[in-house]
């Protein structure tokens, strides 16, 4: 026989020799005896609550199989955990010196039941937190008790379809509140106490998918994980929520997608939060109610979990198509939140808006048919008990917003800078067709009770006939219909919460086809009444003196008005107001 071949030969030999001897040693060493004497005890002194166990199966290569294992609740009479099988895997090479080191531990078909009792206790609060017990490594059973020596050095562990009812006695002692965890599956590999330890997690929570991948290090403790649920009916959990809720919410689906990174001290997430098919009745506003709605809501932050902040670096929310943007922070997070934010709408659309928003809230402005786009840029800083000071800064930019007014549709382009509780204008100005006016305008005391304002309107030329729906035949239509009535009888009294002041001046313009020049018009709104102290013009070779006085605060309204004209030719003035009698005086 060749050298190769007699040394392979030993090799062979030997290893089936070390084979059979790792056999018999399995069966020596590992017995269901020693195993029940070593592990039932080392538990239940860990764990202080009685455990049971049933069959006790020991292979070479399977390892160690505990069958039928239950763990009761602290008083002994409820299970706790129960499972089918749980298999401890083992080192072969130990066993030559008469020891047990497992280092995989699978665990099959275990139902886990969480409670937590009125007074918000859980019952398993008497498993954590409490001081360290000596380890199995330091448990001394005395062979004279069946007991070996075991060596836990875990680098896997695994659960596969897991099941966990938590029962919430804490929501209603009577019918407690069920939320079930089925179809759970864990792998943790690679188990380390410095580094880092992936683990894979999938289940499902009251049927919604859930798959959570990443690692954990035992060190920090810290986890990096990536999360995603998918289709959650959030109803389900309503009752932890509900009180937080303004309204009344009939239909709420959740899906999550998440980066999630942080240990004790901070936790950042970054992903997308979507939230469907909302059926939601504001208390305050009924007629704002709105169904099958959906929201979309990108995030980028970190939470301080000790300091009690929040850092967002990017927020977006998306609601049926109508965006707004946010970053910035909040502080003493868990106790009164402070809110420091920029905030932006980037482009509103208003037929979009029109369309997204519940009819309710925009019945009103559906008839004036408006479009254009809106952009929002604010600084929010304060708390949430007074919302409206929140706003800090803010400026609201208005690109070509229309309106439908007497079968025209003016349009509205410039910006509006709020600080404080003042309001300015900056390049503020109307079109209509070729028409321009600029309006200067400025509002103060925003929050306050009666706001004043400042409204300043100033044109080269600008044409009332379009606007005003007069000229021509339309001016001879409009001397034949009668004022309309209002419902209900007549108007007022009004109780208007503004004081209002400030002066219209228009180079050249024309009602129903009278030319008019130099208009000037000062006003005055305060208290209700309205007082035009000045408005006068040349009109038809002449002039033109009026002042008004208008109660707005008295039923039916109350007027007041002295006019004077200067050399006025009579027959442009009765063409533009009594077409019939054109011609019939000169002069």
């Amino acid at each position: 026989m060749r050298p190769f071949a007699k040394i392979s030969a030993l090799v062979a030999i030997i290893l089936v020799a070390l084979f059979v001897g790792l056999l018999i040693l399995a069966k020596v060493v590992i017995t269901p005896e020693r195993v029940k004497a070593t592990v039932l005890p080392l538990a239940e002194k860990q764990l202080q609550r009685k455990i049971e166990l049933g069959d006790i199966h020991v292979s070479l290569f399977s390892g160690i199989e505990l069958h039928d294992l239950v763990l009761y609740e602290a008083d002994g009479r409820e299970h706790f955990v129960t499972t089918d099988l749980v298999r401890l895997k083992y080192q072969l090479l130990p066993l030559l010196a008469m020891k047990v080191v497992v280092d995989e531990i699978r665990v099959e078909t275990p139902r886990i039941r969480v409670v937590r009792k009125a007074g918000g206790r859980f019952n398993f609060d008497d498993l954590i937190g409490r001081p360290d017990q000596p380890s199995a490594q330091d448990s001394d059973h005395g062979e004279s008790k069946g007991a070996m020596p075991i060596s836990l050095l875990v680098s896997q562990v695994s659960i596969k379809d897991g099941k966990l009812v938590f029962l919430d006695d804490a929501i209603d002692a009577k019918a407690p509140h069920t939320t079930e965890i089925s179809d759970l599956q864990v792998l943790a590999s690679g188990i380390t106490l410095t580094g880092s330890v992936p683990v894979s997690i999938t289940c499902r929570i009251n049927d919604a998918r859930m798959e959570v991948d990443g690692s954990v290090s035992l060190a920090g403790p810290r986890g990096d994980f990536k999360v995603n649920v998918e289709d959650v009916d959030a109803l389900v959990f309503k009752p932890y929520f509900q009180d937080a809720i303004p309204g009344k919410l009939d239909n709420l689906t959740l899906d999550l997608q998440a980066n999630v990174a942080g240990g004790v001290e901070n936790v950042s997430a970054d992903g997308t939060l979507t939230l469907g098919e909302i059926d939601f009745t504001p208390d305050a506003f009924p007629e704002a109610s709105f169904k099958k709605a959906d929201i979309e809501i990108g995030y980028d932050l970190t939470v301080g979990l000790q300091t009690g902040t929040l850092e967002m670096r990017r927020s977006r929310v998306d609601f049926n198509g109508l965006i707004a943007e946010a970053s910035g922070n909040v502080s003493s997070l868990f106790v009164t939140p402070v809110l420091a934010l920029q905030l932006a709408i980037p482009g509103l659309d208003l037929k979009q808006a029109l369309q997204a928003l519940p009819a309710g809230m925009v019945a009103g402005a559906k008839e004036l048919q408006p479009s254009g786009k809106v952009m929002l840029d604010a600084q929010l800083a304060g708390t949430l008990d007074n919302p409206l000071n929140l706003v800090r800064k803010a400026t609201v930019s208005l690109d070509n917003v229309q309106v439908a007014a007497n079968g025209q549709r003016p349009a509205v382009f410039g910006k509006l800078k709020l600080a404080g509780e003042k309001l300015v204008s900056d390049g503020l100005e109307m079109r209509l067709g070729e028409n321009r006016a600029r309006i200067d305008l400025t509002a103060s005391n925003l929050f306050g009770k009666t706001k004043v304002v400042k409204a300043d309107v100033s044109s080269e030329q600008f044409q009332l006939d379009p606007l005003l729906g007069a000229g021509g035949a339309a001016g001879a239509s409009a001397a034949k219909q009668q004022a309309p009535t209002p419902k209900g009888g007549e108007i007022g009294p009004l109780d208007i919460p503004v004081q209002a002041n400030g002066t219209i001046r228009i180079g050249k313009t024309s009602y129903q086809g009278l030319s008019i020049n130099d208009f000037i018009a000062i006003y005055k709104l305060q208290d209700n009444v309205l007082t035009i102290s000045r408005m006068d013009g040349r009109i038809a070779d002449g002039s033109f003196a009026n002042t008004a006085r208008v109660d707005l605060g008295t039923k039916g309204l109350s007027y007041n008005a002295d006019l004077s004209v200067k050399t006025i030719q009579a027959d442009p003035l009765l063409t533009a107001f009594f077409p019939k009698a054109a011609g019939a005086l000169l002069g």
